[in-house]
C-alpha cells in the first residue's frame, strides 16, 4: 500500500533528526580541526621521531650484537 502509517513516519522523522545530528556535530568537529592545523603537523613529527628513536635504538644494539658477534667468532 502506498499509505504510509504513523509509526513508519515517526521512525523516518527520528532517523532524520538524528542524521542531522550527526551532521551538525560532524561541521563542528571540521570546523574544530581547522582551528588548529599546527597540530596535525606535530602530531606527524612526535610520531616520526617516536619512530626514529625505537627503530634506531633497536638498529644500533642489533649493529652492537653483529660487530660482537663477528668478534667473538
Amino acid at each position: 500500500m502506498l499509505g504510509v502509517t504513523t509509526i513508519e513516519k515517526t521512525t523516518e522523522e527520528q532517523i532524520l533528526e538524528e542524521l542531522k545530528s550527526i551532521n551538525r556535530r560532524l561541521k563542528a568537529m571540521e570546523d574544530e580541526s581547522d582551528d588548529r592545523p599546527s597540530s596535525v603537523v606535530f602530531g606527524m613529527v612526535k610520531s616520526f621521531f617516536t619512530g626514529v628513536f625505537i627503530v634506531g635504538v633497536i638498529a644500533v644494539v642489533f649493529g652492537l650484537l653483529q660487530v660482537l658477534g663477528s668478534w667473538i667468532l
